[in-house]
């Protein structure tokens, strides 16, 4: 009398891990895509007010004291960090740098985190 034998062989259990592996894996990277885009908008509201920050900071300093300088934030605002940069501009034209000092600095000012897309501004400061 022949006995029906039930159960999965090691070749079809391994088939099944494969096809399993060969669906899940795309699947996997579309979930973590979809959960750093969801993470988007605070990321892009934590920034700019950060950068509001440091744009009124950089605004409020007297002339000569504008100077290009780097950090992090603290707090719970430690994974941000910030880059202020500036150059000399013409009076005629704020948007060229000039090869000498003026009475105008353009500043640059970027916030950015790790793995998200960074923010920046741009201000002018006067000696008047």
């Amino acid at each position: 009398m022949l006995h029906k034998k039930s159960g999965l062989t090691l070749i079809e259990l391994v088939i099944v891990i494969i096809i399993g592996a060969v669906i899940l894996v795309p699947l996997g990277a579309v979930v973590v895509q979809a959960a750093n885009k969801a993470f988007l908008p605070e990321h892009y509201t934590i920034a700019s007010g950060l950068l509001e920050g440091v744009v009124e900071r950089v605004a409020n300093l007297r002339f000569s004291d504008v100077a290009a300088e780097s950090g992090s934030f603290t707090g719970i605002f430690s994974n941000y960090s910030y880059d202020v940069s500036f150059y000399y501009v013409a009076g005629s034209d704020l948007t060229a740098q000039s090869p000498s000092a003026t009475a105008y600095k353009r500043a640059l000012i970027t916030i950015s985190r790790s793995g998200f897309p960074s923010l920046s501004a741009v201000t002018l400061i006067t000696d008047h």
